[in-house]
């Protein structure tokens, strides 16, 4: 917890004693005694600082040669892998919007990841997704699948965090929410979940 607090801040002092924080994280990991339990952990919170919020790559490959130099290169393996994913995915993003594809209804970002690396969560079988993203999502597979054509994608819709312009009486705001949140807030938007087919906007 110590570690993910620190890597997640934006305190410009903590930035600035980076690096004897780094050994001191070091230190702390030589007590650690089940380390495949920690990394279980920190695997998680990995993933979710790359994919949810602002990370800084210089600091967590510092901390990353800090369990190398104690338990191996085949201990961090992984994690740099997760790294190197939300690096290659930046590019495929920059170039998919650079491909301007026809068909999207609205901005529209991806992230594609080696399966193997990340931690595994079961996915959402019942979940449908909405007709928007739906037409994403096909539009991004036509896309990838031109210079990748051997590589299947599966969706975890449940990763996403999408964002929604929402009309207030004093304007319209972006608010972000989780997929099922989102989901619903467009069949609302579409009439789909009123009585009698209402409108929204009553």
């Amino acid at each position: 917890v110590f570690v993910d607090c620190f890597l997640k801040s934006d305190d410009n002092n903590a930035i600035d004693q980076a690096s004897e924080t780094v050994s001191d994280i070091g230190v702390l990991f030589s007590f650690v005694q089940d380390k495949d339990i920690f990394r279980a952990h920190y695997k998680l919170r990995l993933a979710k600082r790359l994919l949810q919020f602002k990370y800084n790559e210089d600091l967590e490959l510092q901390v990353l040669e800090q369990m190398q130099k104690q338990s191996g290169k085949h201990f961090i393996h992984k994690f740099e892998g997760m790294i190197n994913d939300v690096r290659v995915a930046e590019s495929i993003q920059t170039k998919f919007e650079e491909a301007k594809v026809q068909g999207l209804p609205c901005a529209f970002s991806i992230k594609v990841l080696t399966f193997a690396y990340w931690p595994q969560i079961k996915p959402d079988d019942s979940f449908v997704s909405p007709d928007s993203l739906r037409q994403c999502q096909d539009g991004f597979e036509r896309y990838y699948r031109r210079f990748n054509p051997t590589k299947q994608l599966k969706w975890q819709a449940e990763r996403g965090s999408p964002v929604l312009d929402i009309a207030f009486p004093k304007g319209t705001k972006e608010v972000n929410m989780n997929i099922h949140q989102a989901a619903v807030m467009i069949q609302i938007d579409s009439g789909a979940l009123l009585p009698n087919g209402g409108s929204s906007t009553q």
